[in-house]
């Protein structure tokens, strides 16, 4: 079992709660961004969904999706609208969504599933779920709950601008998808009068600065 503690301040407690509270903040803006990006991915295959009833349809039916099954209609849906296999669209799509779904996802569960506990002189991260491990070969041993590590406050910061830095990319990458609607609608004004929005995966740089994990140990 691995621990981790800090020591007791005043108001630390608090600043913890203020810190999580940032990393939620910035995950709900992914999740909005990626509702976005399917929709206006739809449009792109069939422009005729962004102005009739269908539009309506579709949203409220992605409403009811979980984060995992939107990021696997966009990655499906980017596909179908590259017009090739694993054409740009489709393979920068992927790259970001897959870098949402298989690491900032995990690492964003540990920071809202697991407890943070004042003991007074210090506060303890938790992992209340029970758990059949194997501490010697052939031997099995029931754990009841694990105290977590937990490096400092600056962390939790850290990783909700790699958080921040994933919503930005997904903006982008809904801008770029809009131009490639554009273009398909023949709508060259529009088109012309629009900045530069193909994004640079700030993201992936932020999460190689933080050093985060993306396994736990079981």
């Amino acid at each position: 079992m691995s621990t981790g503690t800090i020591e007791y301040e005043p108001k630390r407690y608090e600043e913890i709660a203020t810190a999580i509270g940032h990393v939620c903040l910035s995950w709900r803006e992914i999740e909005e961004m990626l509702h976005r990006i399917v929709l206006r991915l739809a449009e792109v295959i069939d422009p005729t969904i962004e102005h009739g009833p269908s539009s309506v349809t579709f949203h409220i039916i992605l409403s009811e999706c979980d984060l995992s099954r939107k990021i696997a209609s966009a990655k499906a849906l980017a596909f179908i609208a590259s017009g090739e296999e694993a054409g740009p669209l489709f393979v920068r799509t992927r790259e970001l969504l897959n870098l949402i779904d298989k690491k900032l996802r995990l690492e964003r569960n540990k920071y809202i599933h697991e407890e943070w506990i004042d003991l007074g002189e210090r506060i303890v991260r938790g992992d209340p779920r029970a758990r059949v491990s194997t501490p010697q070969s052939h031997s099995f041993a029931l754990d009841l709950g694990q105290e977590k590590s937990f490096d400092s406050i600056e962390h939790v910061y850290e990783f909700a601008s790699v958080l921040e830095a994933a919503a930005v990319d997904l903006d982008a990458l809904r801008n770029h998808i809009w131009t490639i609607l554009l273009v398909k609608k023949g709508d060259l004004k529009t088109l012309q009068n629009l900045p530069e929005t193909w994004s640079s995966l700030g993201a992936f740089e932020s999460w190689k600065r933080a050093s985060h994990t993306t396994s736990e140990t079981e």
